[in-house]
């Protein structure tokens, strides 16, 4: 496929800068952020491109390259070398985008992928891009979807999406909304010791095919089904009756449900004892007794970072509860749900937050360092891995189309890893029709538990007050 690259337009953010400091919470180098928006419009190419130059100029890491420390306790790096970025255009005659318009798209095309293994492999400074865009013109469908990826070294997901809002801000003429990204060093100094848990992802060796590459991974059987607003209430008001105080959210309530439903027909694996809630909160639930692993990705405008902090930041938080066996689906989606919400409320205490962030620099500067990855598809044994992207307006870079834009992200497939997103608007004879407040889950189960699963979901969520059916995809 064609491709071009654009320089950024100078001078920049880091002008006065000759390297950016990655701190050691940012170190998930062997990761990567892959996203897609289709806007319907065919991209005016000229006028993109200058609206990337500028763009960069407020993101000029994007056009960095990172940096291997030379000593496991040096910082990495990445040197502003205002490097041209690259773009892949290309013009397709297909009928249609996408098979099934889910968010989570299994695999996600439109979006070439970065060398990972040449990005974090190399000695001193590594020659590979960290952000490149993917551009493909629909010409039958009057549509363009716009693919970017990037390196967790430069931000996560949040990050790129306050990237992308300025670059749709710039292509329609106009001046951005947000605050410029912060970058000055965090106010957190981490402290030797805290009282975390080592994480809970697995680690692979990067000088190998990643581990969903496997054969095993491949055979899994994609879940995905949709709940409306209205269902959501009528789950999360059963479960929460009388105890409206605790605040108890609909997500928690629908991942106590996953955990129980899982556990049930999967047999040959471990009960599901652990539920880690990743973006906003992690939890685990299950069990006689189960223990909470709680992360939080992007602990943003609560007095650590600013909501525009260009991080990622990852903590891992433990507690425990009981569970009694043979509770009633309602008593035991509230007791998931009552201490995941008690979590919550520890993480207001900042003091607090800084110490459990000590743990993770260690872990990422630790596995970094070794050229190892973190096989973040697939959660460890009797433990429910949750990705909660549900409250996030993934469309607002919408390029002169509110309300018209549709976003996809990808899954790998992984044992109990699941996705919970806001599913696109629909277009329906030409009217545009929002799905704001509905719910889309995604996630794999080993070959064959596919109908089970979807049987069971449907019997306990009916018997916790959801009327309708549950709208099971492909």
């Amino acid at each position: 496929m064609p491709t071009y690259f654009v320089k950024l337009r100078e001078p920049t953010a880091f002008s006065h800068k000759e390297y950016h400091e990655i701190s050691s919470t940012n170190l998930l180098l062997s990761s990567v952020v892959p996203t897609v928006h289709v806007i319907p419009e065919i991209l005016d190419v000229e006028r993109f491109n200058v609206a990337l130059s500028k763009a960069l100029s407020s993101f000029p890491h994007l056009a960095g390259r990172l940096v291997r420390p030379d000593t496991p306790d040096a910082p990495w790096k990445i040197r502003l070398t205002n490097s041209e970025v690259p773009v892949s255009l290309i013009d397709s005659d297909a009928d249609e985008i996408v098979p099934t318009d889910l968010t989570v798209q299994t695999p996600l095309r439109f979006v070439e992928p970065l060398n990972v293994a040449g990005i974090v492999n190399t000695e001193g400074e590594s020659d590979e891009p960290l952000f490149r865009l993917t551009v493909t013109r629909f010409t039958k469908l009057n549509s363009t979807s716009i693919g970017a990826c990037n390196s967790h070294a430069l931000f996560d997901g949040f990050g790129l999406l306050i990237f992308l809002k300025l670059l749709s801000r710039l292509y329609q003429g106009l001046e951005p909304i947000d605050p410029p990204p912060h970058y000055e060093p965090e106010a957190i100094k981490f402290t030797e010791q805290s009282e975390t848990p080592s994480a809970a992802l697995k680690i692979y060796d990067l000088s190998v095919p990643p581990p969903w590459e496997q054969p095993e991974r491949k055979a899994m059987e994609f879940v995905a089904f949709q709940l409306t607003a209205a269902q959501l209430t009528e789950i999360h008001n059963s479960v929460t009756k009388g105890v409206e105080h605790l605040r108890i959210s609909r997500v928690d309530t629908v991942v106590g449900l996953l955990a129980r439903c899982l556990s049930e027909v999967e047999p040959e694996s471990k009960p599901i004892d652990t539920i880690t809630y990743v973006i906003n909160v992690c939890a685990s639930v299950g069990g006689s007794f189960a223990a909470i692993q709680l992360i939080l990705l992007q602990h943003r405008g609560m007095g650590i970072y600013p909501e525009n902090a260009v991080v990622n930041a990852i903590i891992w938080l433990s507690a425990g509860f009981e569970l009694p066996k043979d509770v009633d689906p309602r008593d035991g989606v509230l007791a998931c749900a009552t201490e995941i919400r008690k979590l919550l409320e520890r993480l207001k205490n900042p003091e607090f937050v800084k110490d459990m962030a000590a743990d993770v620099a260690k872990i990422q500067s630790q596995v970094a360092w070794d050229k190892k990855g973190q096989d973040l598809a697939a959660a460890r044994e009797g433990s429910l891995m949750v990705n909660n992207l549900w409250k996030f307006d993934w469309t607002s870079p919408d390029f002169g189309h509110p309300g018209k834009v549709r976003f996809y992200h990808g899954h790998p497939p992984g044992s109990r890893y699941v996705k919970i997103s806001a599913p696109n608007p629909k277009c329906v004879d030409g009217t545009w029709v929002s799905r704001e407040g509905d719910m889309e889950t995604t996630f794999y189960v080993p070959p064959n538990q596919k109908k089970r699963f979807e049987e069971s979901f449907e019997r306990y969520a009916k018997s916790l007050g959801m009327s309708g059916s549950v709208e099971f995809l492909p």
